[in-house]
């Protein structure tokens, strides 16, 4: 599951149980309103309402906003129902609590092992385990279960401090402008 799925010219049916035909749908015995379900799990019923109905017809790329073709493509997981998923950034643009219902939600109903590709901190809590990256070519694999509120509040304050250092360079800057127009010494700022 990409972070940008892959929208078709066509009905938002098609969208949703994109590759499947209509006739695959239903050859899976698959309804609409059995989509309608799917569309309730990932909040996309508004969508059917706002463009009428499922056979509305569009080019739904430049229908539908980015967290909205997100949601298309996790409502294909429901409708396909696989045994695992890649997921790649794919709900980047999802607010956290529409997330973890998506995740939840394939996990614990839909029995789908998710292997996630993501920045997200929050995500950490719908994954038995972690492999991370450190940039430099070191991994670390490790169980995820032990220590997650420790690891989720250590994530937190690393990431407030990279905000915090990112600004040290400009802030410099400002205080010897300030200096130079209040005609005083530059304090002496070491790390």
């Amino acid at each position: 599951m990409p972070q940008k799925p892959y929208l078709t010219i066509g009905t938002l049916r098609d969208q949703l149980i994109y590759p499947d035909s209509l006739e695959d749908m239903r050859m899976k015995k698959i309804t609409d309103n059995d989509l309608m379900q799917i569309l309730d799990i990932v909040n996309l019923q508004p969508v059917v309402l706002r463009e009428g109905g499922l056979n509305a017809f569009a080019d739904w790329k430049d229908v539908l906003s980015g967290g909205e073709k997100q949601r298309v493509g996790l409502s294909r997981l429901f409708y396909h129902r696989p045994k695992y998923a890649f997921l790649d950034e794919c709900t980047s643009a999802l607010s956290i609590d529409i997330e973890g219902k998506i995740y939840l939600k394939a996990k614990l109903d839909y029995k789908i092992t998710l292997l996630t590709i993501a920045h997200r901190a929050t995500l950490w809590q719908y994954h038995d385990y972690i492999l991370q990256f450190d940039g430099n070519g070191n991994w670390k694999f490790e169980e995820l279960n032990s220590n997650l509120d420790l690891r989720l509040t250590l994530k937190q304050e690393k990431d407030s401090l990279e905000k915090q250092l990112m600004t040290v360079s400009s802030s410099r800057r400002r205080l010897k402008e300030l200096c130079e127009l209040l005609g005083e010494d530059s304090v002496a700022l070491t790390m």
